[in-house]
């Protein structure tokens, strides 16, 4: 999130789906004995990234995703 709001997004994009962050099926973070399951916190933290990308935030709202995306978003509140 700060890396979005720092105005890199390709960078933050990069963050979000670096294969070390991954997720099961239903929802659980991916990583064994290395993450205590269930972590909703992981979890909840993609998705209020993902959410900044689609509705902004205070003072920069719209959606921010790469240039090459083709993303249309609708019903998102700027994020704090």
């Amino acid at each position: 999130m700060n890396v979005l709001r720092l105005g890199d997004v390709d960078q933050a994009v990069s963050y979000l789906l670096d294969p070390l962050f991954t997720f099961d099926d239903a929802g659980y973070p991916g990583g064994g004995s290395r993450v205590p399951t269930p972590y909703f916190p992981g979890s909840s933290s993609f998705l209020l990234a993902v959410a900044m990308m689609a509705g902004g935030w205070d003072g920069e709202p719209g959606p921010h995703f790469p240039k090459d995306w083709k993303v249309k978003v609708e019903g998102f509140a700027p994020g704090l």
